[in-house]
């Protein structure tokens, strides 16, 4: 049976549930509706299916949900991770180039203005990240814009934990990943007792 999560539009609000909301078994929107009452934050939702998978829950420390870039507070309780297209890639490139001089908000507001923004019209890198992020739906959309506020992503086409992968050298189970470097550990066991070493997720693909 296919089930529907609730997730944040983060273009509107920097959001991230109380931690201690998760032990009282409340859903994401119940705790945003908690939260807002508190304190008075405006937060809008965007409702897609599960099995469209646009996002990952991950149990464990291996990654964070980060409050806001700058503060890097992760949430231990729960991971949540975007999940978004190879080609989007580009998106996230120029979002992390441009926080050199722009805060998230205004990177944003650039993507997702009906008209580009007058100061980047001759940015060309700008104008084609414009051009795929508004050329995919709403799910999509959102994905890249959390990728782009967390600064931590990762793709359809990823290794995923417990694969045997290989980059046409080394081979084994991938295990410990870090998202925000997109780095994971090489080990020789699946139960992850023998390590291997650390390598880049871009760089290996599964064994088939």
């Amino acid at each position: 049976m296919t089930k529907k999560i609730r997730l944040i539009r983060t273009m509107v609000t920097e959001y991230v549930p109380n931690p201690e909301c998760y032990d009282k078994g409340m859903t994401i929107e119940e705790m945003a509706q908690s939260d807002a009452e508190q304190d008075d934050l405006e937060t809008i939702f965007s409702e897609i299916e599960k099995d469209e998978v646009k996002w990952e829950i991950i149990n464990g420390d291996s990654t964070g949900f980060m409050k806001d870039v700058s503060e890097a507070e992760a949430v231990e309780v729960i991971n949540i991770v975007p999940i978004i297209l190879e080609e989007q890639e580009v998106v996230v490139a120029w979002a992390r180039k441009k926080k050199e001089d722009w805060n998230v908000s205004s990177i944003i507001e650039a993507l997702v203005s009906e008209k580009p923004s007058k100061t980047l019209r001759k940015d060309e890198e700008y104008m084609r990240a414009r051009e795929v992020y508004r050329g995919k739906n709403n799910s999509w959309r959102d994905s890249v814009l959390l990728a782009i506020q967390m600064n931590i992503y990762r793709m359809e086409n990823d290794i995923k934990q417990g694969q045997l992968v290989t980059n046409g050298c080394a081979i084994g189970f991938a295990g410990e990943f870090n998202f925000s470097e997109r780095s994971f550990h090489l080990f020789a066991t699946k139960d992850e007792s023998i390590k291997i070493g650390k390598y880049l997720m871009d760089d290996f693909q599964a064994v088939k």
